[in-house]
């Protein structure tokens, strides 16, 4: 498996910007991540094409850049190592943009889990064990918010915590939810 480098927030958002792609950096990859828990290696030419389905101003390099962060992410799940990063706004912008970015990677996970097509709301494999509970913690992290009461290193602890919650619980679904996404493509796990 070859190394790839998962695109930083900054190069995706003018990415998207630039072809007139509709959504943002955290949903769009927040997506990915739901399906590729539902649909593995095929999640990724499927969720690139959705991306662009609204605009006829595509490059190859928004493409390829696209396809690189469902690459390196897949790569990251895959191995199981815990090294899936979340794509989300940098350190520098504002705890509340950060904050409301991590909601909405988390909404558009669940939205990714329900659209693969060998899931949706009524499966009985999301319905239950581990996956159930993330996607109960994961509505309750999109209606969270910092308030300013909140000293700057309370709020930003809690952010890293929650964020850290995330990852660690993406990681978790993807591995629980192998035998939904199961192909005669992916390696046997053990």
């Amino acid at each position: 498996m070859s190394s790839v480098s998962q695109p930083d927030f900054t190069t995706v958002e003018a990415v998207l910007r630039g072809s007139g792609a509709l959504g943002e950096p955290a949903e769009i990859h927040g997506e990915y991540c739901g399906l590729a828990c539902v649909m593995g290696t095929d999640a990724g030419p499927a969720w690139v094409a959705s991306i662009f389905a609204e605009t006829d101003n595509v490059g190859g390099d928004a493409r390829e850049v696209l396809q690189s962060l469902a690459t390196a992410t897949w790569n990251a799940l895959d191995q199981g190592d815990m090294g899936l990063e979340l794509l989300l706004p940098g350190d520098d912008e504002p705890l509340e943009v950060r904050a409301e970015s991590l909601g909405f990677w988390c909404q558009s996970f669940m939205h990714g889990l329900g659209a693969g097509p060998k899931s949706g709301v009524e499966s009985p494999l999301l319905a239950e064990g581990i996956t159930r509970e993330i996607i109960a913690d994961f509505s309750e992290i999109t209606r969270a918010a910092f308030t300013a009461d909140e000293t700057s290193a309370e709020g930003e602890a809690a952010y890293v915590e929650i964020v850290e919650f995330v990852r660690v619980s993406v990681q978790l679904a993807f591995e629980e939810l192998y035998r939904v996404r199961k192909s005669p493509n992916e390696k046997q796990r053990h």
